[in-house]
């Protein structure tokens, strides 16, 4: 489920034999040969959820499980 402030969280992370995209949101996690495929794939959902309301945040992480990259992705304001 979303964090304690309202914004969901998506993870790129190593996986055996290439990347996954993790989500706090009850879909299932996807696989990627490349690094680069995950995060695309990650940032086009960000983008997608952002636009439904939800704000988003993505995280990068290297092949040691650090965060070596994170961006928001924000809901529009609803004015």
């Amino acid at each position: 489920m979303p964090d304690m402030i309202g914004r969901i969280l998506m993870q790129v992370q190593p996986a055996k034999d290439g990347w996954q995209v993790n989500c706090d949101l009850p879909i299932e996690t996807t696989y990627f040969r490349s690094g680069a495929q995950a995060e695309g794939a990650a940032r086009s959902l960000a983008v997608r959820l952002s636009g439904l309301g939800h704000d988003v945040k993505v995280e990068i992480q290297d092949r040691q499980s650090r965060v070596v990259g994170t961006q928001i992705y924000f809901a529009p304001d609803a004015a």
